[in-house]
Order: structure tokens, then C-alpha cells, then sequence
């Protein structure tokens, strides 16, 4: 399977749904995060999941693991040039990317066709390297506490003179919306889900993230 094949699964979608999310996931590719993301707005909306792994769920030992799988399998530029055909072919109303996802939520958003629609983008790795890329919808961009590539406090300055353009910074480490990742924390997860639903502005959404 060529690796810009897209997999578009629709989760949890039903007809009668009107809003459809765009969910581009980190270098981890579907997991329980996934799930757990498409579980709380599936009744909702109709989620399409863009991940480097054509579907394939890993269970990776460690982030460097899942960072050699990501370059190996797939890479930056090829990630983004996978989201940016589903975005084309899907037209979400929103789009919500994490990390290596989060790169190409931001590079989409300054996109023409991105005009009306909704950008979400936590913790973008790379958000250095495409200042350039001015975004023309919506969004909002939610840093961690601390990024190894970058200093967050000099990208944020900047990104801060762009009108269309919303920021948040959490106190947590670079991935605490994953449970595959080191720096997964409960309570940055309800948080960082709390932005989803602002930022989209559905009411109807309602999450829980109570343990069985």
C-alpha cells in the first residue's frame, strides 16, 4: 500500500449529522487516543481519522520508536501532502491535528479552500519552520509548557500578530493529550478537550472522560 494512500474512516458517523471534523493524529497514528477523541464527538459528527499508517494501529514502545515508524513510513512532507488531499476531497468543517498533525493543520489552514472552516493544532513540532504560512480561517494553536525544537515563548510573539489566529499554552509536556505518550496527563486531556468544543462552538458536544 503506497504510503500516501488515504484512510478516510468515517467513525461513528450518522446521516443525519451536519458537522464533519478532520482529525490528523500525531506520529503515534490510531490509537486509544483516537478513540477516545472520536467516541465523545462520534455522536455528533462524522470523523474522519488522517493518520501516517493508512489505518494500521501499532502499539509502539516508546516515542522514538513511533518517530523512526513515522520518518520510515511516511515523513513530514508526505504527511502533509496526505492531509492536504483528504482535506480537499473531505471539505471538513473542522480540523483538529496533534503534533506531527498538528504541522499539517496549520500549513492547511492558511490554505484558500480553508476559508469559513476551523483549525485546532496542538503542540505543532514544526510551526518554526512555517511562519510564512499565514492562516485564513479560524484558529487556534495550543502549545506545551516547553518544545525541544523551538523556543514556544519567540514562535508565540509571532504568530500573535496574525488576526485569524488564537493561542493557548498549557502547563504540560509536548503529548499529554496521548496515552501512548510519556507526558500523557488526565487532566490536560479534559483541558485540551474543552478548546475542541470552544473552538468549534457546538454545545451539543458533551464529553466525559470518567474511568470506568
Amino acid at each position: 500500500m503506497n504510503k500516501l494512500q488515504m484512510s478516510l474512516d468515517p467513525l461513528a458517523g450518522e446521516s443525519c449529522q451536519s458537522v464533519s471534523v478532520m482529525l490528523i493524529t500525531d506520529i503515534f497514528g490510531v490509537g486509544e487516543a483516537t478513540e477516545q477523541l472520536t467516541a465523545s464527538m462520534g455522536s455528533q459528527a462524522t470523523v474522519h481519522i488522517i493518520d501516517p499508517y493508512s489505518g494500521l494501529r501499532n502499539h509502539f514502545a516508546s516515542e522514538q520508536t513511533a518517530y523512526s515508524a513515522f520518518i520510515e513510513r511516511c515523513g513530514h512532507e508526505d504527511y502533509y501532502a496526505l492531509a492536504k488531499a483528504a482535506f480537499e476531497q473531505l471539505e471538513p468543517d473542522v480540523v483538529i491535528g496533534f503534533s506531527a498533525g498538528g504541522n499539517a493543520c496549520w500549513r492547511l489552514a492558511a490554505d484558500p479552500k480553508a476559508q469559513g472552516k476551523v483549525f485546532c493544532c496542538f503542540y505543532p513540532t514544526r510551526i518554526h519552520q512555517y511562519l510564512t504560512a499565514e492562516p485564513v480561517a479560524k484558529t487556534q494553536v495550543v502549545f506545551p509548557e516547553y518544545e525541544p525544537g523551538f523556543d514556544v515563548t519567540e514562535v508565540s510573539d509571532i504568530i500573535s500578530q496574525l488576526h485569524c489566529v488564537e493561542q493557548q499554552h498549557m502547563p504540560y509536556k509536548h503529548g499529554f493529550m496521548n496515552q501512548a505518550s510519556s507526558a500523557y496527563d488526565e487532566t490536560g486531556l479534559q483541558l485540551g478537550m474543552g478548546t475542541i468544543l470552544n473552538i468549534m462552538d457546538l454545545s451539543v458536544f458533551k464529553v466525559s472522560f470518567q474511568n470506568d
